[in-house]
């Protein structure tokens, strides 16, 4: 029976959240949508460019003979608190 009502609980809260984020997204122009996922797609861009150079250059610095440490490691690619505007 804990597992029935368990199961319930679960299914209302994931239909809630469902709700609040079809509510959220009503309220966004499409062109403020679309605004936003250009912006988001050009940071994935620059940050893929980021990686893609660093491991040339880990790469780089196999093929040269190099020993550890390796170069050092992007500020750009570090975690940071990402505060993804949810407005």
């Amino acid at each position: 029976m804990e597992q029935v009502i368990g199961g319930l609980i679960t299914a209302l809260l994931g239909g809630g959240a469902i709700v609040l984020v079809a509510v959220i997204n009503k309220k966004r122009s499409p062109g403020d949508q679309v605004g936003q996922l250009w912006d988001r797609l050009d940071q994935l861009e620059v940050r893929e460019l980021v990686r893609d150079d660093y491991i040339m250059s880990l790469r780089q610095h196999i093929v040269d003979g190099k020993p550890p440490p390796p170069p050092p490691y992007p500020e750009e690619l570090k975690h940071k608190d990402r505060n993804r505007d949810a407005s």
